[in-house]
């Protein structure tokens, strides 16, 4: 109220300011001024509004605080609860901690003391095992280290365990590269097999077998100076070998050096002869004109093999070569009779027979 009497004041003293100014000399009669009257009329319903309005907040803001103070008061107690929990629970972890701490220190305790006992029991054991050895007489530790040791018989007897190394022999290695040799042959890796054979026949040089491979695997590659070679030199370690002197005569025959057969195939060796002898050294003989020598070669391959008219018309050949028209047509005769033989030898022995006038 004191506010609304200041403006009240405040406007009645501009009035009498702007009477002054008048000039004196004018009478002007007294206009009532409306504006200013309804300036003071909203002035005042102005104030009027803020006291009603004061009038009704004042109020609600003294309710309000009431009720915020209520609901405080009932959160404060739950809040109080809460941490007293929380605090009943931290006293209750902690004191099962100590608690654990405090059994477990125990059972350590317990544990050493223990091992101690032990350790102490251990001790006094060995000190009394030692005493009694001690005061054992010398006659009875003698005697039962008599008893212990035991005889030197049995000592000697008892088996050393020892790894024993078995070595190979020569032979054993060499039929091992012979096997490998052997094996590469018939894969056809000819360069793999020579050099196994070979490694075999330094450890071995009258290995027969590995020398007849050697040869046949050179003279395969068209090398038959060097299978000639090998065979030779065999035959001047061991000149008995039947095996290697065919090899060489079969090479000499296919070459068509016939007169170096003979030597190979002499008479010195007929006794252990057999069909490829006979029949290498009576080829060779024949070509060379040597028909008597390779009259009997054939003669002993018809007794060797009688169904063969190879046999008997190589046989007739050589008769018919020397003169002996008779024994010639004979054996012609039954070599036709047998059959068998090429059209070119059929007719070869029927010419030979129209020639000399016996058929």
């Amino acid at each position: 109220m004191s506010v609304i009497n200041k403006m009240l004041k405040d406007i009645e003293h501009r009035e009498s300011n702007e009477a002054l100014y008048l000039d004196p000399t004018v009478k002007v009669e007294n206009v009532r001024n409306n504006t200013q009257l309804f300036q003071r009329i909203g002035l005042v319903a102005i104030a009027v509004s803020i006291a009603i309005g004061a009038y009704w907040l004042i109020p609600s803001k003294q309710q309000a605080k009431p009720i915020i103070a209520a609901q405080v008061k009932q959160v404060e107690p739950q809040k109080a609860n809460q941490a007293v929990d929380k605090s009943k629970q931290s006293h209750l972890s902690d004191s099962e901690d100590l608690e654990k701490a405090s059994a477990l220190k125990a059972a350590q305790e317990r544990i050493k003391t223990l091992e101690a006992d032990i350790a102490k029991k251990e001790t006094e054991q060995k000190q009394l095992a030692s005493s009694e050895l001690i005061k054992v007489p010398e006659q009875q530790t003698i005697a039962s280290v008599k008893e212990t040791t035991p005889p030197p018989s049995i000592i000697k007897d008892k088996p050393k365990a020892v790894a024993k190394i078995r070595k190979i022999s020569t032979r054993e290695r060499a039929e091992n590269w012979f096997t490998q040799g052997k094996e590469a042959f018939q894969f056809g890796l000819i360069e793999d097999a020579i050099a196994a054979l070979d490694k075999t026949l330094i450890l071995m040089p009258l290995h027969i077998e590995a020398r007849s491979l050697m040869a046949a695997a050179y003279y395969g590659r068209e090398q038959s100076q060097e299978a000639e070679s090998i065979l030779r030199h065999g035959l001047s370690l061991n000149p008995d070998v039947m095996r290697w002197r065919i090899l060489l005569a079969k090479i000499l025959v296919e070459k068509g050096s016939y007169q170096s057969v003979a030597p190979v195939l002499s008479k010195r060796y007929e006794i252990s002869a057999n069909i490829d002898f006979w029949i290498l050294k009576g080829t060779a003989s024949q070509q060379l004109g040597e028909h008597k020598v390779a009259k009997n070669c054939f003669a002993k391959l018809t007794q060797l093999e009688p169904g063969e008219a190879k046999w008997w018309l190589a046989l007739a050949t050589s008769n018919d070569a020397l003169g002996h028209y008779h024994n010639a047509k004979r054996f012609y005769l039954t070599a036709i009779e047998l059959g068998g033989l090429s059209p070119n030898a059929h007719s070869h022995a029927k010419q030979r027979l129209e020639k000399i006038g016996l058929l």
